[in-house]
């Protein structure tokens, strides 16, 4: 669900409205804000679902940048998710001219691991609260050109295409039997209901975020503007980031587990170290990256028609793999190769499976032959 926080439209069934002369209705919630007798009445604004105030709104929109005053959700309408579709509609609006968002937020309150999701960070402090700033991706995937000196952009490629193909690849990648399944049934068992998930290369939310959101807390993370719009009116209860992969900043020990299915192969190989040290970081003690990777080794380079749209692919060889999920300090629990039928051509592909040392459970040795089935009592979280 995305909210239309531009005065008075409706989007979804959820919209805003001006607050009244003389008190904020339903919303009276802003009574008790710890910074009530500076908030300026003329910018809040009441935020109605279905015809009832649920809560309200108020953002300061600077030359400088976008600052959320006031943000409260009533009590009885909470756990819907519909703070975090506020937060990312106002982070829209400011991303697009290239402008950051800040807020202040109970130095002690859940919603700070929510803005953290999001990509908020922690930019100063009182004794009784926190400013934390999200700004822009560094890479501006909205402006960013084709080619960069001359050179092919692999990453515009990548959004280019899936921004075309988005409804294909989710019908097409949903078709047959797919190793995804059972690596999915391995996180099902392995994580305890709400763990924190991150999904890199989420897509429209179809092939895995809907199925993994029915237990955990997730986040997905794709560079394909049209994929993340498809993904967070198909998923409504998962956070969704449009940004690369390879730059998107989440704080140490942010989650349980990270899932990347034929994700990393889009990024130019010579980043598949990096994001590897990124996802280590992510992960806490005893957390599980489950992802796939290559099987052979592919430089880098564009297949012009790849379900109607050019795509970029990169990877390394299995073996050189191996070593780069080792050499990020994580555990190998599987490293298995398997083969996908695509519309009739074999393709093999590497599936990892590994943990971050710590934790209850921890498994005493690296194997990465095993098959996941034969590990589901190790390394959860």
């Amino acid at each position: 669900m995305r909210l239309a926080a531009r005065n008075e439209r409706g989007y979804g069934g959820l919209h805003l409205t001006r607050v009244p002369p003389g008190g904020l209705g339903a919303a009276a919630v802003a009574g008790s804000h710890p910074y009530r007798d500076h908030l300026d009445p003329s910018r809040q604004r009441i935020v109605v679902v279905d015809g009832r105030d649920v809560g309200v709104l108020a953002v300061e929109r600077r030359p400088d940048g976008f600052f959320i005053d006031n943000l409260q959700v009533l009590p009885a309408a909470q756990g819907r998710g519909l703070g975090g579709a506020i937060v990312r509609d106002v982070m829209d609006e400011a991303f697009g001219p290239g402008l950051p968002v800040s807020l202040r937020v109970a130095r002690v309150t859940r919603a700070r691991r929510l803005y953290e999701r999001l990509g908020f960070r922690e930019t100063g402090r009182t004794e009784t609260h926190l400013l934390m700033t999200a700004s822009p991706p560094a890479d501006d995937l909205h402006a960013a050109p084709r080619r960069r000196g001359g050179a092919m952009d692999p990453k515009r490629v990548v959004a280019d295409g899936y921004d075309r193909i988005a409804e294909r690849y989710a019908a097409w990648g949903g078709g047959g039997s797919d190793p995804r399944d059972d690596h999915l049934a391995l996180l099902e068992e392995r994580l305890p209901a709400g763990a924190a998930v991150l999904e890199l290369g989420c897509g429209t939310g179809a092939l895995s975020t809907a199925r993994l959101a029915r237990r955990f807390a997730v986040t997905g993370v794709d560079i394909s503007r049209r994929s993340i719009d498809l993904a967070r009116r198909n998923v409504p209860g998962a956070t969704f980031l449009h940004a690369d992969m390879a730059t998107v900043h989440f704080p140490d020990g942010s989650f349980d587990a990270v899932t990347a299915f034929y994700t990393i192969g889009h990024l130019p190989r010579e980043e598949h170290g990096g994001l590897l040290r990124s996802i280590a970081g992510w992960l806490r003690p005893g957390g599980l990256l489950v992802a796939t990777m290559g099987a052979g080794d592919a430089p880098g380079d564009v297949e012009q028609d790849w379900l109607g749209a050019p795509m970029y692919f990169s990877h390394h060889d299995a073996e050189t793999n191996r070593r780069l999920v080792r050499g990020a300090g994580l555990r190998l629990l599987s490293a298995r190769e398997e083969t996908t039928d695509e519309d009739g051509v074999p393709v093999p592909f590497l599936w990892v499976v590994a943990a971050k040392p710590g934790g209850d459970g921890e498994p005493v040795a690296d194997d990465a032959q095993t098959d996941p089935a034969d590990n589901r009592g190790a390394g959860s979280s």
